[in-house]
């Protein structure tokens, strides 16, 4: 799990304050105490939290959910999974009219 933070001092910034292997559970609850401890081992107060930026597993939705704070869903992994889904339906389509071909008589 990575926590990186995003600022802006006249110059729009992000920095990765840690990744850690996470080896426990990823249940939201877990997830969220993991996050909590994160923020603490950095000295970063809540109360300044503006947005978590989270894929959109439920999980991570949970977890911040339980924290009550506020977050976004990452507008990139959701137009790469949108993208995904067209791919596979097209594939899926293209599938089945090349399947209806080859089954008409000649």
């Amino acid at each position: 799990m990575s926590l990186m933070v995003h600022f802006d001092d006249w110059t729009l910034r992000g920095v990765c304050l840690q990744t850690a292997y996470f080896s426990d559970d990823h249940k939201g609850e877990i997830i969220g105490q993991g996050l909590k401890d994160a923020l603490s081992s950095w000295n970063l107060v809540e109360d300044r939290l503006t947005c978590m930026t989270t894929d959109s597993g439920t999980n991570m939705i949970k977890a911040l959910n339980d924290n009550e704070w506020p977050n976004l869903q990452c507008f990139g992994r959701r137009l790469h999974n949108a993208i995904g889904k067209s791919l596979m339906a097209m594939h899926s389509s293209d599938v089945h009219s090349q399947k209806t071909r080859e089954q008409q008589p000649n």
